[in-house]
């Protein structure tokens, strides 16, 4: 009966401890409150082709690891000539050389990807984390600074 006794008390701390959601909003956050910089300028109205190649990698980045890796390869020539077309290319409000230096660090991650594809797996992930590495400082860079799209 004692057992029983313990048993139950365990149980009912257990079943008490779940803390319960606040009255109101309770959706967790997105990430997608970032996706605009805030206050920021929108990154495909200040940079469309940058917010272009943005869209594309994201949509392998959280893929498993050996299906990224596949898809990376696949797509590597249309990111070879979407960073091409973003060389000399900052926003308006963007430090030009900071931009371009972004823009080399992920030519030089892609060519090791390409140089990696299809089997080398070590070298892929860290090719793959490179490009995303470049992508991720360019796009905050932009939404911090950028105060209209680039001149043509």
């Amino acid at each position: 009966m004692r057992r029983l006794i313990v048993i139950a008390a365990l149980l009912a701390a257990a079943c008490g401890s779940k803390s319960k959601q606040p009255s109101g909003d309770t959706e967790e956050p997105t990430g997608e409150e970032e996706e605009g910089g805030g206050d920021g300028p929108n990154l495909a109205d200040v940079a469309p082709e940058l917010d272009e190649l943005n869209t594309e990698i994201n949509s392998i980045r959280d893929l498993p690891s050996e299906e990224r890796d596949v898809e990376a390869c696949e797509m590597g020539k249309g990111l070879g000539r979407m960073i091409e077309d973003l060389t000399g290319a900052a926003p308006a409000g963007v430090d030009p050389a900071t931009w371009d230096a972004g823009i080399d660090q992920m030519s030089e991650s892609l060519d090791d990807l390409e140089g990696a594809c299809p089997d080398k797996v070590d070298e892929l992930d860290a090719a793959f984390t490179g490009i995303l590495d470049a992508l991720d400082a360019l796009v905050e860079t932009t939404q911090l600074n950028a105060t209209g799209p680039a001149a043509e």
